[in-house]
């Protein structure tokens, strides 16, 4: 669990993290060496007092966290602590302190507010004494351990219909239209079979009796913050395009493309609107890369990716009528930066969903569904048991099929995988609040949410998995 250090209430508390196997060892040792370690500073901001102070706004502007100058002012804000940091700093302190903060990454989503930075002690104790300074969190790593892939061999049968459109212009389409809206995949996945009958069906693996939905989640982007995407294969049909790829390595240089070179993030991305695996077909999904192969996941580019996804939809003039994140990695403790920054998003409007994570374990010590501020997924299997490592706890909002589900593969166009996880459940559901959000895009996380729980499946899932709900996610019909 995380320390917390604070030598008296004047100061700003400082979590320190123990090392783990998921951070990046080599580059958390070489600073080690140093007396050095990597942080993300909380700040506390008034942006109305600071706007008006510096004459950004005028003393009867009303500033708010949806209009533009807002960002505008708190990173001002922002600089002006690391101009202050660096102005008590001694001659002698270390180039890579100093450098840090020349090369900081700030952060504003909401009310909240950071920067990063790699401090030395006597640099720490300075920070806390800064007023204004909420927290300072040693940078600790995300994880999506636990969840497998696996290429199915040939023939399949979703392999075959997904090939005759390889290499060519030809788009397929899995499902047909019925009357009132309503679409109906007849052939569908047992996973997506499984949430639009609220009883178990029969047969259910590997095919079920269909998948009924309505509206496709037209209209609706899904951002999915992970590997990268494949958005060439055919699942996608030219819905899913490139968004940022901050997936540095320790030199801060990108060590891949947009594309996916570990297969989770084209997994991902097609159990939310893939046109055969996914629950919204009309979506539109947008890669936010932060992973790649080999390397760890800091919290604190965890938190840039929502900073920017925050901005780039609040800026949005696409026509899209709503927006929502999606993402599988997760902290092994609790990282009060992140769960903050989670809980500014969605009080910005916004719905991010999370995997449960796959360590049979309390969710609630892992980050970011410790926040109670995302849409917490646990999975269940094709005979409506609870995954065997899944976790669960009063932080797990929902349970939705993620035992050897089919979905797209990285390494070709049309090719099928086969994964076990949280991290394919969850998008399921997020497929799931795109489908909500394409009839009433206005909802907020305790309204979907509340939606979610209105339409799932209770008491249907086996056994009992301690303080956990027994819902299971299920598709709006009405």
């Amino acid at each position: 669990m995380n320390q917390k250090i604070c030598i008296n209430a004047d100061l700003a508390p400082v979590y320190y993290n123990p090392i783990s196997e998921h951070d990046d060892i080599a580059k958390r040792q070489e600073l080690g060496s140093l007396g050095l370690k990597e942080f993300i500073v909380v700040v506390n901001i008034d942006v109305q007092s600071y706007g008006i102070m510096n004459k950004f706004i005028q003393k009867k502007f009303q500033i708010n966290p949806k209009l533009p100058q807002w960002r505008t002012i708190a990173i001002a804000a922002l600089k002006s602590k690391v101009t202050l940091l660096k102005s008590l700093l001694s001659i002698g302190t270390a180039k890579k302190v100093k450098n840090s903060l020349d090369n900081t990454e700030y952060a504003v989503i909401g009310n909240f507010f950071s920067f990063t930075g790699i401090f030395d002690p006597i640099t720490v104790k300075i920070l806390q004494s800064i007023s204004g300074i909420r927290f300072i969190e040693e940078v600790m790593y995300a994880t999506n351990d636990g969840n497998t892939l696996e290429l199915l061999s040939e023939p399949s049968s979703v392999n075959q219909i997904n090939k005759r459109s390889e290499n060519s212009s030809e788009t397929f389409t899995t499902y047909e239209k019925r009357a009132d809206g309503i679409f109906f995949q007849r052939y569908a996945p047992w996973a997506l079979s499984r949430i639009s009958s609220s009883s178990l069906p029969s047969p259910i693996y590997p095919y079920g009796n269909g998948y009924t939905f309505k509206n496709g989640g037209d209209g609706v982007v899904v951002y999915v913050i992970d590997s990268g995407i494949n958005i060439d294969h055919q699942e996608f049909q030219g819905r899913a395009s490139f968004g940022p790829n901050i997936a540095f390595n320790s030199d801060g240089k990108l060590t891949e493309d947009n594309y996916d070179y570990m297969g989770h993030g084209t997994a991902v991305a097609s159990m939310v609107g893939g046109v055969t695996f996914g629950a919204a077909k009309k979506a539109k999904i947008i890669s936010y890369k932060i992973a790649a192969y080999g390397l760890g996941v800091a919290v604190n580019t965890m938190i840039q990716a929502i900073n920017d996804i925050n901005n780039i939809i609040s800026t949005a003039n696409d026509g899209r009528i709503a927006s929502l994140a999606v993402c599988s990695y997760i902290t092994t403790t609790v990282s009060p930066a992140w769960d903050l920054a989670v809980t500014q998003f969605t009080e910005m409007g916004y719905i991010y969903v999370a995997s449960a994570g796959n360590n049979r374990a309390d969710a609630c010590n892992k980050s970011p569904i410790s926040s109670l501020n995302s849409i917490s997924v646990g999975s269940t299997d094709s005979s409506d048991g609870y995954q065997s490592t899944t976790n669960f706890g009063r932080c797990v909002d929902i349970y939705a099929p993620g035992v050897n589900v089919y979905t797209a593969d990285y390494k070709t166009n049309y090719k099928t995988i086969m994964g076990t996880g949280t991290s394919y459940s969850a998008p399921l559901v997020a497929g799931i609040c795109a489908l909500i959000l394409g009839d009433q895009p206005t909802l907020n996380l305790t309204q979907i949410k509340s939606v979610l729980l209105q339409i799932s499946a209770k008491n249907v899932l086996k056994s009992t998995l301690e303080n956990s709900v027994n819902v299971l996610a299920q598709v709006p019909l009405a």
